[in-house]
């Protein structure tokens, strides 16, 4: 993430992820079949297998979110057509890490295209300076 901060500056947006899997609809479907597409005795069904199939979830919805909320083409290690959620990405980072309970989360940092410049007019309409008892001040700008 260093390298990506080095090279493109302060992050624009910081997303974290995080599913609730354990109990989810499709991770009961999943757990219904092998990787060979055989049916699994629900009496062999161990958490093991439910670990590893809320993995595959989680990857799935890491695929989802990469796509539509970042914009980022993983295929073409470029931004898509169409911008993500919160802008043109040049660049994005992810980590993710195992929590106390055994649920996968995943924190994005995204570096957005001209969100500099957004930032300088945000703070440019956030200057303006007030007076009032005899004390003068400074509107605070914003920090993303």
């Amino acid at each position: 993430m260093s390298a990506l901060q080095h090279k493109f500056g302060l992050a624009s947006v910081f997303i974290t992820v995080t599913l609730e899997d354990r109990n989810t609809f499709l991770v009961e479907c999943y757990s219904q079949q092998d990787v060979n597409g055989f049916a699994i005795d629900p009496m062999v069904l161990t958490s093991q297998v439910l670990k590893e199939r809320a993995a595959l979830n989680f990857e799935y919805a890491l695929a989802v979110v990469i796509k539509e909320v970042i914009g980022w083409n993983v295929e073409t290690h470029q931004p898509m057509e169409y911008p993500g959620m919160f802008g043109v990405p040049c660049a994005f980072g992810g980590r993710v890490e195992e929590q106390g309970r055994s649920l996968l989360h995943v924190n994005f940092t995204d570096f957005l295209d001209g969100f500099d410049t957004y930032v300088e007019i945000l703070n440019a309409q956030n200057s303006m300076t007030q007076t009032g008892s005899g004390q003068r001040y400074i509107h605070t700008p914003y920090t993303f």
